[in-house]
């Protein structure tokens, strides 16, 4: 049976790997938030988390994009060679890594 991801599991994985996570922290501006770039890991449901790539920037230049798409195949790169499953993004604005399973072959 394949072991289900966990925002957990993924995100310790990919700070061993050496990435930077994103951290969240107050504006001035009440009710928004600054963000550092880093990685973001979200549990979407059980069985199924998705990694994203925050930008520090609220309208990121075309540049920063495409900065921001090669980091996450990177991320996939690594939660891959880890065994799990992943569906990387579509490519277009952002869509997410999604981690979806532990094969087996590597279980155990």
């Amino acid at each position: 049976m394949a072991k289900n991801p966990t925002p957990q599991g993924i995100s310790a994985l990919l700070r061993k790997a050496g990435f930077e996570r994103s951290v969240s922290s107050p504006s001035r501006v009440r009710g928004l938030r600054n963000h550092s770039e880093g990685y973001v890991v979200r549990g979407v449901m059980t069985g199924r988390v998705h990694v994203y790539h925050q930008l520090s920037w609220l309208r990121p230049s075309d540049a920063a994009r495409q900065r921001g798409r090669e980091q996450q195949d990177r991320y996939a790169d690594v939660i891959e060679a880890a065994g799990y499953e992943v569906v990387r993004g579509d490519g277009g604005y952002f869509g997410p890594v999604i981690v979806t399973a532990l094969s087996e072959a590597t279980e155990g």
